[in-house]
């Protein structure tokens, strides 16, 4: 039973797909935001898609031949399909916004025209991950009425939030350093200095937070978890599987909201 759930949640990516929605979620329980049904709907679709069909193929003529895999066709197809009724009901013009990250993400993952991928340019693998989950992160709340105080908080959580996603990318760099070909930051400085890296820029995130916040609630919260993702990062090197390396790194991004829901209460 828990080997077919972890494939149903790992490799077919509902793992990520949850994380995806518990980003928007954080960012609306730090502000009090209520956010539409539909960005939740989207954003789960969209990231269940676009994952499947970043696992799938190397390029566009790989979709969807025979010796794919059904299942994992089938969910682009679903995926796409529900991403795009949802998009016809999120309310505003801000939606279009998203036609950036999506294209980012394409850029990312596919050649184009016989010029390599954004993942192949040195040292770009870290910065386009953090930057295309922050705007999937952000755009839900450009059409919300933000008062001056609200809007300023957005902006430090852009910021702190922006270095959160960038400690999570960079253990990958570690995980993927021998089937890497392109220069990292794991490659150059070495794997221990690449998560000490990383754990500077979570106590980055979590110093932005502390001078920010005035809540006292939310500064513990804060502190409770930078502490307990200094401890799995840390641990790293135990994360011998990509079900690990998901569930202790990625995961992070649920456990986050997770701590601020219950605060919340």
């Amino acid at each position: 039973m828990l080997r077919i759930v972890n494939l149903c949640l790992i490799k077919y990516n509902f793992f990520i797909a949850f994380c995806s929605v518990a980003a928007i979620l954080y960012f609306s329980i730090l502000t009090g935001v209520k956010i539409s049904i539909f960005y939740y709907i989207f954003t789960f679709f969209g990231t269940l898609a676009v994952y499947n069909l970043f696992r799938l193929s190397l390029s566009f003529s790989q979709i969807f031949k025979k010796n794919q895999e059904k299942l994992s066709q089938i969910l682009i197809i679903v995926g796409l399909l529900i991403c795009s009724i949802s998009f016809i009901f999120i309310p505003g013009n801000s939606k279009y916004s998203y036609i950036l990250p999506f294209i980012l993400s394409f850029l990312y993952q596919f050649s184009f025209f016989g010029e390599k991928n954004l993942r192949r340019f040195p040292y770009f693998k870290i910065l386009i991950i953090a930057f295309v989950w922050l705007l999937m992160t952000l755009i839900p709340f450009f059409e919300a009425d933000l008062n001056p105080e609200k809007l300023t908080q957005i902006y430090f959580l852009c910021s702190s939030q922006f270095l959160f996603y960038i400690s999570l990318a960079i253990p990958f760099d570690v995980f993927d350093q021998e089937k890497d070909e392109i220069k990292t930051l794991a490659k150059i400085i070495g794997p221990q200095k690449a998560i000490n890296a990383s754990i500077f820029s979570l106590f980055c995130f979590l110093l932005i937070n502390l001078l920010e916040n005035s809540n006292f609630e939310h500064k513990i919260a804060h502190i409770s978890f930078t502490f307990i993702a200094s401890l799995s990062l840390l641990n790293y090197k135990k994360f011998q599987t990509l079900a690990a390396q998901y569930f202790f790194i990625d995961g992070l991004i649920i456990l986050q909201v997770g701590i601020f829901f219950l605060i919340s209460k």
